[in-house]
């Protein structure tokens, strides 16, 4: 054989040789101990970002098994233009652009409303017109006329689009000084431009508007009409600015996505309910001018933790945190002279009270319903406290603090009793341990004392209690038993209130010499 092709051969050989060696190099890669891997599940982990989707562009995702290496990929969607609201580039030009990528993604052309299709009267002056009626426009955008018959048009009157449902961003010119009642009210409107001219916004103007995300207010407003923007339920941002002095009753009521809120220093007249049942409602800022909070303002606001009054505030009206369940704490000013009814009604949360100094009375329900409630410091100067003040109040009560100086009222720590009046000393709000005291001073059981107290299981009467009051035990519907220190017919001549006791099914009294059977007599309904 030839030398040269030996060495061809030769070559061919190791060319071969290679080949196989790779191939059980590569066969072999995944051996354990010269053997085959186990048919196995691919075992991922999490998915973790490659690249990140862009408005226009996809992104890319992978995870890895974490037995074999092996490598899976998905595509992220790209995330689309995020468009913004509309954006006046000349006279008649609007623009929507991406919030992201700052693209120009919508541009329209909006025609001002065509005077054929509006209706307009003049003003009582008969300088301007108001726009009463838009008859046939069906626009998703609308740019309302600045003049009409050569007079500038001033206002929007009363119902001009309410109940329109083809609506979506609303422009008005600059002309514009007042919106008027219902102007709005139940329309789809998700966007308004409200100028630098418009000073008063009517009552229910932006009512029901329940696409409306986000509301911006001129500093030229003034006045917020009564539901204004009452059950907005997108709402989620609103701009107050200084300069506004009123705001009506129930102007952002039952806006449910409404989540902070700062009231401008001009804010002197508020009116009751304006932000009632605002649920998600978290943070609310009050003028420091503020000299008393409406009522029921923030009536069923759940998601209001804490608050403070300022310092200037004298009143705490009705209900003005009534139903406020995730209220922990609330510092009532020096300066409050006056707490009306149910202010903290079903504050479910609420740890803590101090009531401050010049207090003189606690008006009913004013703390009912309060479960978490641990102490309460009462000053010297109350005189009265309502026999509902603290109706299912109580289970958690560990600390009752009383100024020295009250001359009505006194604590064992952890009671609340009245001082001896006509030979009369009550207990008004019982113990959280259900202890009645058998201090020969104590004779009455007032009122609501021990009402709506769920961990009562059992009630000792001390035979120094000569009189229990209406609904002292009423809803207490734990209670497996009922024990009189005297006699049955101790128990028979004792004076026993309407309701005194109610809420589970025991049907004896324990007294000293036997039992007595459990006579309640119910309160007189006006149905009855």
């Amino acid at each position: 054989m030839k030398k040269k092709e030996i060495v061809t051969l030769a070559v061919i050989f190791i060319i071969v040789a290679s080949i196989l060696a790779g191939a059980l190099y590569l066969g072999n890669r995944h051996r354990i101990g010269g053997k085959e891997p186990e048919p196995h599940s691919h075992e991922f982990g999490e998915w973790s970002v490659v690249s990140e989707p862009t408005c226009t562009a996809p992104g890319k995702q992978e995870r890895i098994c974490s037995t074999c290496d092996k490598v899976e990929e998905r595509d992220l969607y790209p995330l689309g233009h995020r468009l913004g609201d509309w954006v006046l580039t000349d006279e008649t030009k609007y623009v929507k652009s991406c919030t992201v990528c700052g693209k120009d993604a919508h541009i329209q052309e909006i025609p001002t409303v065509a005077t054929e299709d509006a209706r307009f009267h003049l003003t009582e002056d008969r300088k301007s017109y108001k726009l009463v009626a838009i008859v046939s426009d069906e626009s998703d955008v609308i740019l309302i006329p600045s003049e009409y018959n050569g007079l500038k048009v001033t206002e929007i009157g009363e119902e001009v689009l309410a109940n329109c449902k083809t609506i979506d961003t609303l422009i008005l010119p600059d002309t514009i000084t007042k919106i008027g009642v219902d102007a709005f009210k139940a329309s789809s409107l998700k966007s308004i431009f409200i100028p630098e001219s418009v000073s008063e916004i009517g009552d229910s103007a932006f009512m029901d508007c329940k696409n409306l995300e986000s509301v911006i207010l001129p500093n030229s407003v003034t006045s917020i009409g009564t539901d204004a923007f009452a059950r907005c339920e997108s709402l989620s941002e609103v701009y107050i600015p200084e300069g506004v002095v009123s705001i009506g009753n129930g102007a952002f009521g039952k806006c449910s996505s409404l989540r902070e809120v700062r009231l401008p220093e001009s804010a002197t007249e508020i009116e009751g309910y304006t932000f009632s049942s605002c649920t998600s409602l978290e943070r609310i800022t009050l003028p420091k001018s503020l000299t008393r909070i409406p009522e029921s303002i923030f009536n069923n606001c759940k998601s209001l933790k804490n608050i403070d009054i300022p310092s200037g505030v004298t009143l705490l009206e009705s209900g003005c945190f009534a139903g406020c369940v995730s209220l922990l704490e609330v510092v009532i000013p020096d300066n409050v002279q006056k707490i009306e009814r149910s202010v903290f009604t079903n504050c479910q949360s609420l740890r803590s009270v101090v009531i401050p100094e010049g207090i003189i009375t606690i008006e009913y329900s004013t703390f009912a319903y309060c479960p978490a409630l641990e102490s309460i410091t009462i000053p010297s100067t109350l005189r009265s406290i309502a026999s509902s003040a603290f109706i299912g109040t109580g289970d958690k009560l560990k600390t009752v603090s009383i100024s020295p100086e009250n001359t009505t009222y006194s604590t064992d720590g952890r009671s609340i009793f009245s001082k001896q009046t006509s030979g009369i000393k009550k207990i008004l709000l019982g113990a959280s341990n259900g202890v009645i005291p058998t201090d020969a001073g104590i004779n009455e059981i007032g009122a609501c004392a021990f009402r709506g107290r769920e961990n009562l299981t059992e009630i000792f009467i001390p035979k120094n209690i000569v009189s229990i009051s209406d609904s002292a035990f009423w809803e207490c519907p734990n209670v497996k038993s009922i024990t009189y220190e005297g006699t049955v017919a101790e128990w028979n001549a004792m004076k026993r209130g309407f309701d005194w006791f109610g809420g589970s099914d025991i049907d004896v009294v324990h007294c000293s010499d036997g039992d007595t059977k459990l006579i309640v007599d119910r309160a007189p309904s006006a149905y009855d």
